[in-house]
């Protein structure tokens, strides 16, 4: 299942973690709101996505139907968003840098951290990425 349409940091789909509550995606980016899984005697397509309030089946690897084409609505895993608190720091040749390899939790965890006091330390920020 290739994603043609969207980002291409979508990761495969995985019906356990979509199972367990992990967001899901189809591959033109609507959101799937629930994924069931039901047991099918004959038959390809074994589970069903809610998506826009609409019951649509697919088969376990997560395609909508057994094409290549880009109008398919494919199943993939949506990226989580992520956050945390990094202390920001400044040397002498103008150069930007954080301290050691740690993201911190909450700003108070990097506030805490003992680098705030380092004479290079220019401030506190929180970044966000998305695995």
């Amino acid at each position: 299942m290739t994603n043609n349409k969207t980002n291409t940091k979508l990761k495969p789909f995985n019906l356990e973690l979509a199972l367990a509550g992990h967001p899901v995606i189809t591959s033109d980016g609507q959101v799937v709101s629930q994924i069931v899984e039901f047991n099918v005697k004959h038959g390809k397509y074994s589970i069903a996505g809610i998506i826009n309030g609409e019951i649509r089946t697919f088969m376990s690897d997560g395609s909508f139907y057994n094409c290549s084409s880009e109008s398919c609505i494919n199943l993939f895993m949506a990226p989580i968003k992520k956050q945390g608190w990094v202390n920001v720091f400044k040397d002498d040749s103008d150069s930007y840098y954080t301290a050691g390899d740690s993201i911190h939790g909450t700003e108070n965890d990097a506030l805490n951290s003992g680098w705030v006091n380092h004479c290079d330390y220019l401030g506190t920020t929180m970044i966000e990425w998305e695995e």
